[in-house]
């Protein structure tokens, strides 16, 4: 037992050292924290910034009412403003004056209202995304325009063209109401934790790998062998690199969290919860997950005697690994569909599928329990296997064991 600590101490404290262990860590969490903040600010800073448009009304009864219909949004919360230059120049001319100037060009031609033709023009594609502001209403002057021509009165005009009010609500298994915007919180809530959970086990268990493989190569785990047993030894590394890889967790969580918290500020946006039990489900997916990939990278390494070997020894380990982060986007549309319940009762895909339900809406208990025993069951069955290969390959030198050797290593005692 002293010396499994004694293991697990050097891990922690060489690997944590390690500015690649440093690195990692900080990057990821300047990443998540990027993610999270720039596209609310690249949207804020393009609704904060007013919308420069130049109206080239080739019918003359366009600019009075489209001024008056942009006076009355900028009282309409969110509203962006925009400035309507008003200009009687030649086409041609005001396209070149766009293409040097950071601006938009409406271009209102035909005859009012029935046979009306309107463009808008920029070299901008964040301008042409802003289009819709001046577009909208002045969709809306043509129709009214119309209706009065068909003799229909102006308050009833007016009132014909009031929008819909409408909501759009998703009803639970508990009964209760989600809105488009709390899904779309979910969402990045379900994508984030997944995301971070697969990084720290991915990362962590591929630090096993190397490090096996480095103390093999160099021949350090010969010494280590004549004081140290082969249980002892990988025992001590899962200890001692899982207490970074939660350290690790821990970091990067709170960059994304922290950057959630400052998007939903900004842009006014719920921000989608974590409940404990969604809380304690992603917890208990983080250990089972990465106690797996460390007792099968453990025993991959330990197969390799030679540097040149280690790709075609460790890409199907990560293969396995990464399969199941695939099927997270289409799991997260459909939470409660067929696909979703079947692959979260997997293991291998239950660590990050049956987060992602979770963190997206109630789960009956009874399938978080199974999927966690059963993902459980899978651990502990690959650490015996993995802690088995590990024990006979890790002083085996020479040619790769195939797999009837791996097999062997599995049924002797």
């Amino acid at each position: 037992m002293r010396n499994m600590w004694l293991v697990a101490r050097r891990e922690f404290v060489g690997r944590g050292k390690s500015s690649g262990y440093l690195i990692t860590t900080v990057f990821m969490a300047i990443v998540l924290l990027g993610v999270t903040l720039l596209p609310v600010m690249m949207e804020g800073g393009e609704k904060s910034t007013p919308l420069n448009v130049i109206l080239l009304d080739k019918t003359g009864d366009i600019v009075q009412p489209l001024q008056a219909a942009l006076e009355a949004m900028k009282s309409q919360p969110g509203a962006r403003e925009v400035f309507l230059d008003v200009q009687q120049a030649d086409e041609a001319a005001l396209i070149e004056q766009i293409k040097k100037e950071d601006r938009g060009l409406l271009i209102v031609e035909g005859t009012f209202p029935t046979a009306l033709k309107a463009r808008f023009l920029s070299t901008s594609p964040a301008m042409l995304n802003g289009g819709g502001v001046v577009m909208g209403p002045l969709e809306g002057i043509v129709r009214a325009a119309r209706l009065q021509a068909r003799g229909i009165d102006p308050a009833v005009t007016q009132e014909i063209m009031q929008p819909l009010v409408t909501e759009t609500l998703q009803i639970t298994e508990t009964g209760e109401g989600r809105t488009s915007e709390d899904f779309m919180g979910s969402m990045m809530t379900a994508l984030g934790v997944v995301m971070v959970v697969y990084m720290v086990v991915m990362l962590n268990g591929q630090f096993i790998f190397m490090g096996v493989l480095e103390e093999k190569v160099s021949r350090v785990v010969e010494v280590m062998a004549a004081s140290v047993g082969p249980a002892e030894m990988l025992a001590g590394k899962v200890i001692g690199l899982g207490a970074l890889g939660l350290i690790q967790f821990v970091v990067i969580m709170a960059s994304w969290v922290g950057g959630n918290v400052i998007s939903a500020q900004i842009s006014d946006q719920p921000m989608g919860g974590v409940t404990v039990t969604g809380a304690l489900t992603a917890f208990a997916f983080l250990v089972l997950g990465y106690v797996l990939a460390a007792a099968l990278n453990a025993a991959a390494a330990s197969t390799v005697s030679r540097m040149e070997d280690q790709t075609a020894v460790a890409m199907p380990v990560q293969m396995v690994q990464v399969v199941p982060y695939l099927m997270v986007v289409a799991v997260i549309m459909n939470p409660t569909g067929q696909l979703a319940e079947i692959t979260s009762m997997i293991p291998i895909f239950s660590q990050t599928v049956m987060v992602a339900r979770v963190l997206m809406g109630p789960v009956p208990l009874w399938q978080i329990l199974v999927s966690i025993a059963l993902m459980a069951a899978t651990t502990v069955l690959f650490l015996w296997g993995g802690g088995r290969i590990y024990r006979a390959a890790l002083l085996s030198y020479g040619a790769r064991p195939n797999m009837k050797q791996v097999l062997g290593y599995l049924r002797n005692k």
